[in-house]
């Protein structure tokens, strides 16, 4: 995610850090949220929030490597990959991942958006089926578009947009 401006001239709610969003989340059933920050951490909560509040707006400038959950597969395919050099890993980790988007996300400028563009590492990959599905919920949009910075009414896009919030989910 780029740099932030400073959210004191934000009028609403901040939740800093994972714990105050996950700590809020019974409090946010008719407010409009917008969640930021690190990519891999947006991409674990977005599913969450999005349940527990009344409309989520998702800044997300780069895309993150998700890949399927599915029934407990993942420690199977971990370990079956494990003898497997580390380019060999990556490049199927990458496959795996650019075919569950392709699955999960028919609309191709979106898929696009959301394509990682570094290669996979282990530490920076989300397991998750909910992901993709909860970005073409109707309560949830997507903001590809840099953060510029904070305005009182919530948050100003480098295209010159301002998204209306009532809080601030920064993780």
């Amino acid at each position: 995610m780029s740099a932030v401006a400073t959210h004191d001239t934000f009028a609403g709610v901040v939740l800093e850090g994972r714990d105050a969003v996950l700590a809020a989340l019974g409090e946010l059933a008719d407010a409009k949220v917008g969640l930021l920050g690190d990519p891999h951490e947006v991409t674990r909560l977005v599913a969450r929030l999005a349940d527990a509040s009344g409309t989520l707006v998702v800044f997300q400038d780069e895309g993150q490597w998700v890949l399927p959950r599915r029934g407990g597969a993942v420690p199977l395919l971990g370990a079956a990959l494990a003898p497997l050099p580390g380019t060999i890993r990556r490049q199927l980790a990458a496959d795996v991942g650019r075919l569950h988007l392709r699955r999960r996300v028919g609309d191709s400028w979106t898929r696009r958006q959301l394509t990682p563009r570094t290669e996979p590492r282990r530490d920076r990959i989300v397991y998750s089926d909910r992901y993709h599905r909860t970005l073409r919920r109707r309560d949830v949009r997507l903001v590809t578009w840099p953060i510029a910075g904070f305005v009182p009414e919530g948050v100003r896009t480098a295209d010159g947009l301002e998204h209306h919030l009532d809080v601030v989910a920064r993780v």
